[in-house]
């Protein structure tokens, strides 16, 4: 058994191989396995392996899957996550195939088809690229995790309107597109969530006029905050608290921006869902106050 040739084959790959590498080095199959019992070896995805017993990283799994298919590609959720977006990590090693192989050792297999233009090579694996992995990901996710991921690129301006109508016009009667039609007419109108939809719906069924959604505060050339709803003249934004765009544990950011805008001269309204629905009297007011006071 020669250990010291595999992992000097193998230091491209983070590690990872293949029985059939391992062999090639003379590393065989009896040799395996006890390495695998005494935590030498660990299993990756599919036929992959890696030297050492430490989790296997995100890495380590997507060129497990490239050496197990050398014609897949990378998608989904594990797409997401190697562009660096916050989706759940499922375990799973999602992957695209040309046919109808089945899940295999940890990989998830897909069968839609994707253009060569569509794939980006990163030479270890092939992934889908950014817009083709937005429209998997925004059509395919749970609905809640889908609206919170449009919210978390829309507001870092990581997509645009462009991105949504692009992958809309390539997907007419795929998957997803009643969603992605729906996400793209919410940004259009300034709104990245349902629950904002909501929100600018009951300000215009109430009459309120003079706002806009989804409004940048710039403050010497950089944004300092994104305000779900502006009152323009008045300086008095609302900010929908939900679980979609605004988790629990941003609540003291949250303060901290709060007090930075009031600082800057803007009032800030925070409205949960709950008072949305079941308090629209005393909301309606509180807003009517506010902006009476500032147009004083």
């Amino acid at each position: 058994m020669d250990m010291g040739r595999l992992r000097a084959v193998t230091e491209r790959t983070l590690g990872v191989f293949t029985p059939a590498i391992a062999e090639e080095n003379g590393v065989v199959r009896r040799d395996l396995l006890r390495l695998r019992r005494t935590g030498q070896v660990r299993h990756v995805c599919g036929r992959g392996l890696a030297i050492g017993n430490d989790p296997p990283t995100l890495q380590q799994r997507v060129i497990a899957a490239h050496l197990t298919w050398p014609d897949s590609i990378v998608c989904f959720r594990t797409a997401a996550l190697i562009h660096g977006w916050p989706v759940d990590d499922d375990g799973a090693t999602h992957v695209l195939l040309p046919n109808g192989r089945k899940p295999f050792g940890g990989l998830a297999t897909h069968h839609w088809s994707v253009r060569p233009l569509e794939v980006v090579d990163a030479g270890l694996w092939r992934v889908t690229d950014r817009r083709t992995t937005l429209a998997d990901c925004l059509g395919r996710l749970p609905a809640s995790e889908a609206w919170g991921l449009l919210a978390w690129l829309w507001t870092r301006d990581l997509i645009t309107v462009d991105d949504l109508e692009a992958q809309i016009a390539d997907r007419k009667h795929l998957y997803g597109i009643v969603r992605l039609r729906r996400m793209l007419a919410a940004v259009r109108r300034g709104a990245v969530s349902p629950a904002e939809i909501e929100l600018q719906d009951f300000l215009t069924n109430r009459g309120f006029e003079g706002w806009i959604g989804d409004q940048k505060i710039i403050v010497r050339g950089r944004i300092i905050a994104r305000a779900d709803i502006l009152f323009v003249a008045e300086r008095v934004i609302i900010e929908f608290d939900g679980e979609l765009a605004h988790p629990e544990s941003a609540s003291a950011t949250d303060q901290a921006r709060d007090k930075r805008l009031d600082d800057l001269g803007y009032h800030v309204i925070r409205v949960r869902w709950e008072r949305l629905i079941h308090e629209p009297r005393d909301l309606v007011n509180e807003i009517r106050v506010a902006l009476a006071a500032r147009a004083a």
